[in-house]
């Protein structure tokens, strides 16, 4: 009986370690899958006839978490707690190089990113080759000139931190310049979040979440992908603003100063920062603060502004602020004097978005939320749909004050655990599901906003025809060849720059993709125009057909191929 006893519970035990090496194996898989995804794009293959097909990192990302955790269990005895507490002590002693460690491999995989949307022409006129330009025509002696405004880019917007791309672009001139100097900020970013977390008391495992969720939030993926933005620098470098004041450091006066170059209206959040630390005690460098930025404020919109504009406004003042005032300060006093108006503002779907991202915790760190007030109401006030929405790149500024909000509320429920008279195992074990749930949540968004694509044929196509232009050709493109014509072409958006003049018949060529970005043209609008060229073959021959992408040449300009 004994001997049977045995013979079977050899059987299980050898049953349970062939389960934790294939639980082992499975984790190592769905971690070469998530490498695989985030290096190559999309991965498909069929398991007896089950067909699988992978788009994005986060499903393997999650299952390889819950695989790992389970096999540490199996192997050494450690439950969900001791395994927290495990790692929270393993990443607290290497404290500094985790930081230079999740700032490296954010930068990889935003690299990435940024540099595959540059290659697949998900980037546009409006506005990477805006900026583009206004750098490169500073190294060639016309200041901040940007070729698609026709006129100084400080016209529209007081971003002198593009200066500061310029010696950059004497080393490396190429738009993915910006894109990956863009990349490398975004980290840096994540990177400074995590100290801040680390500042407030949370350990290092809650740090990395809050890191991923910020990384992941789909507002920050929509600003990291729609081309380049100082809106996304400026959030990099908030985030610096806050770190460095609570470290006391004169770091903060250099933070502050970079954000408020990014763009002209960083003062309003900048002076919400400042009444913020004045209100927590550090009252001259709260007023200093309010001051320089009030000052700077002042000097963009009333002087630098209207100074590279010939004597006008901003033009988005009156584009997307008319309904509210003419001028600044009565778009201002209206808001002011309309408080029902402003609240139904904070309530929108566009601000449940910024803070349902982070889990709704921000709202447990509701003090650290109030110095992006000005600007959501601001941007939500918008006549423009996307701004009053916050999509695309216009939350950037407001995600770091959401991310601190978190951190803020986390901290906060960790003290209030603490001064309840619970048992340290039970507060270990709810401290340790906290952690374990941030990690899960961080894990199930990863890369689920970001495109993982691998380069089509269509894309190849595009790339091999847009080479067939001559040097020094003027053409009237699609938005998305714009950026990738203006060191070799005098590149013009198709069918015509008003600010510049020009149309496709004042071109040498003309490149269109049917299945490419219209704009300014509806999709049904470009497909009409590209009939109509196609019914002129005398006028405009066509050169290069495939994929739907096609090069005409405008036999007036008597250009040869």
């Amino acid at each position: 009986m004994t001997e049977q006893h045995e013979s079977s519970s050899g059987t299980a035990g050898r049953g349970a370690a062939c389960l934790q090496g294939l639980a082992g194996l499975a984790a190592l898989f769905c971690a070469a899958l998530v490498v695989w995804v985030v290096v190559r794009g999309g991965v498909a293959f069929s398991v007896s006839g089950w067909h699988i097909r992978l788009t994005h990192p986060d499903r393997p990302a999650v299952l390889g978490l819950v695989l790992a955790s389970l096999v540490v269990w199996r192997k050494r005895g450690m439950g969900l707690t001791a395994q927290v507490a495990a790692a929270n002590d393993w990443l607290a002693r290497r404290d500094r190089r985790v930081t230079w460690v999740l700032a490296l491999g954010a930068f990889v995989f935003l690299a990435r990113i940024k540099a595959m949307d540059h290659w697949t022409f998900q980037t546009d006129a409006y506005d990477l080759a805006l900026y583009d330009t206004a750098v490169r025509n500073t190294l060639h002696g016309c200041f901040l000139f940007a070729d698609q405004l026709g006129r100084n880019f400080f016209s529209d917007h007081f971003s002198p931190i593009l200066l500061l791309f310029c010696p950059l672009y004497g080393l490396a001139d190429t738009p993915l310049t910006l894109m990956f100097g863009e990349a490398l900020a975004v980290a840096a970013g994540l990177g400074i979040l995590y100290r801040i977390a680390r500042q407030h008391g949370l350990s290092p495992l809650t740090g990395l979440a809050v890191a991923g969720l910020m990384l992941n939030h789909r507002q920050m993926a929509s600003a990291i992908l729609y081309d380049f933005h100082t809106e996304v620098l400026g959030a990099v470098f908030l985030l610096g603003c806050i770190w460095q004041w609570r470290r006391g450091g004169m770091g903060y006066w250099l933070f502050l100063l970079l954000a408020l170059s990014c763009k002209e209206d960083v003062p309003l959040y900048t002076a919400g920062l400042g009444a913020y630390v004045f209100i927590r005690g550090r009252r001259r460098l709260g007023l200093a603060t309010c001051a320089v930025s009030v000052v700077w404020a002042v000097a963009a919109w009333k002087y630098i502004i209207p100074l590279a504009g010939q004597g006008h406004i901003s033009p988005f003042v009156e584009a997307r602020w008319s309904h509210l005032g003419n001028g600044y300060g009565e778009v201002a006093w209206t808001l002011l004097r309309r408080p029902a108006y402003g609240f139904s503002l904070l309530v929108s779907p566009g601000v449940r978005n910024w803070l349902g991202g982070f889990g709704w915790l921000p709202l447990a760190g509701i003090e650290a939320l109030l110095p992006a007030l000005p600007g959501v109401v601001l941007n939500a006030s918008s006549s423009l749909d996307a701004q009053a929405g916050l999509q695309l790149y216009y939350a950037a500024p407001m995600l770091p004050f959401a991310a601190w909000g978190m951190v803020i509320g986390m901290a906060r429920l960790k003290s209030l655990a603490n001064r309840i008279h619970l048992r340290p195992a039970v507060r270990a074990r709810l401290g340790a599901a906290g952690a374990g749930l941030l990690l899960l949540a961080a894990a199930g968004t990863f890369g689920t906003h970001y495109p993982f694509d691998s380069v089509s044929s269509r894309v190849r196509e595009r790339h091999r025809i847009m080479r067939m232009l001559p040097e020094g050709a003027s053409v009237s493109a699609e938005s998305g060849f714009i950026p990738h014509l203006t060191r070799r072409h005098r590149p013009f958006l198709f069918p015509e720059e008003p600010n510049r003049r020009m149309t496709y018949s004042d071109c040498d060529y003309i490149l269109l993709d049917r299945e490419g970005d219209a704009w300014p043209l509806s999709p049904a609008d470009l497909q009409a125009a590209i009939d109509r060229l196609l019914t002129q073959p005398d006028r405009y021959p066509l050169i290069a057909e495939a994929e739907g992408v096609l090069l005409f040449r405008n036999a007036a300009r008597e250009a040869e191929p």
